[in-house]
């Protein structure tokens, strides 16, 4: 049973998986092909407990935050300059 909502502005997921780090791998690529643009997912666990989901989700917010950079070059670095347009 998979479980979804949002927290403070985070989409997430709860996904039974003894590799989450594979499982976001494949979650961004799909996202990213839905949405047309890369995707960032941050990942955690395996968890064995309700107990354990706030850690897992502050152990994820980290995993993100290492990501976030990465994305953000990967950004400038696909960017193709446009010529400018007409002057107003």
């Amino acid at each position: 049973m998979d479980s979804r909502g949002v927290h403070d502005g985070h989409i997430v997921l709860l996904v039974p998986s003894s590799e989450p780090g594979s499982l976001a791998a494949e979650l961004a690529r799909d996202l990213g092909k839905t949405a047309g643009m890369p995707a960032t997912v941050g990942s955690a666990g395996p968890t064995t407990g309700p107990g354990q989901l706030p850690g897992a989700y502050t152990e994820a917010g980290r995993c993100l935050n290492e990501l976030q950079p990465a994305l953000k070059l990967h950004r400038l670095s696909n960017h193709k300059p446009q010529p400018p347009g007409p002057i107003p």
